[in-house]
């Protein structure tokens, strides 16, 4: 039974190439050839039934993953993983009433073509979330397209200037401005985990200029709230590895995002763990 990676096509970035790399080395580290598809190349698996075979899938291409479903293939993650995931709007749906999140409220869905031709709801909005509320552009990724606004007005320009998007407008936790926690979960274990600051952005991203530093997710008393909501997410979610984002609040922890693709080099540098491997060891597992 061949092992297949999938990665998008068009995807090229260095960080990117480099996740890559560290996948093809976990495996060959494990023993195991592995060939890695596109997705505009792994179409072809459809002309074959997948009879159970584990596929790991490194992309949000929803429909070929679907079709790969279809045709019999177990892929890791599977596609309602990543479409929850990929989407916060849906990621705070799936999740609503079963963990801690901050005050979230989503915009009403409209036409890209037509917009907001009022903006009621940003009254209903602001009875729930105090000023400054953080407005996330549903499929935003790397900490991209997540804005705060300061009063009534930023708010509306920033819906306005997301028509047609997805939309989810949060309450801002001042005490975790610039700070958050990045957990690694993979097979429902907690693998590595690390901080995140950024001094100078309230957004913690290291892609936006922030910082990894490592924290203990096996055993440690002083991130124990952290690792098992993290855990727990991850389950609910039902993915087979996520990254999931933590905001310590005055309440306790709350999630913030879950990432069904996380990128893993940053936190494996700042770790020493070599999650890449966790992965593979983990769909490894599912072939026995």
């Amino acid at each position: 039974m061949k092992n297949y990676v999938v990665t998008n096509a068009y995807l090229n970035t260095n960080a990117f190439i480099e996740l890559k790399t560290a996948l093809k080395n976990a495996f060959e580290e494990l023993g195991e050839k592995v060939e890695f598809l596109t997705n505009a190349q792994a179409y072809s698996l459809c002309d074959k039934d997948g009879n159970g075979q584990p596929i790991l899938f490194f992309d949000k291409d929803l429909i070929l993953c679907r079709l790969l479903e279809k045709r019999g293939y177990r892929s890791v993650n599977g596609s309602k993983v990543i479409e929850n995931c990929d989407d916060k709007a849906k990621t705070y749906a799936e999740l609503f009433g079963l963990v801690s999140m901050p005050k979230t409220i989503i915009a009403p869905f409209t036409y890209e073509n037509i917009g907001y031709t009022d903006f009621d709801f940003v009254r209903q909005a602001e009875k729930n979330l105090r000023y400054p509320i953080i407005i996330k552009d549903g499929k935003g990724s790397f900490g991209r397209q997540v804005y705060k606004a300061e009063n009534r007005a930023e708010l509306i320009e920033k819906l306005k200037f997301l028509p047609g998007r997805s939309i989810v407008m949060q309450e801002f936790i001042a005490e975790s401005s610039g700070r958050d926690y990045r957990v690694y979960v993979v097979g429902g274990k907690a693998v590595a985990g690390g901080e995140r600051v950024n001094e100078n952005d309230f957004r913690s991203n290291v892609q936006s200029g922030g910082t990894m530093h490592p924290i203990d997710v096996n055993g440690s008393a002083k991130y124990k709230e952290i690792t098992l909501l993290a855990e727990k997410t991850a389950k609910i979610m039902g993915a087979d590895f996520a990254g999931v984002d933590i905001l310590l609040s005055k309440k306790g922890a709350l999630v913030c995002e879950v990432n069904s693709n996380a990128h893993f080099s940053a936190l494996s540098k700042a770790t020493g763990v070599d999650v890449a491997k966790k992965i593979v060891e983990h769909y490894l597992s599912l072939k026995k």
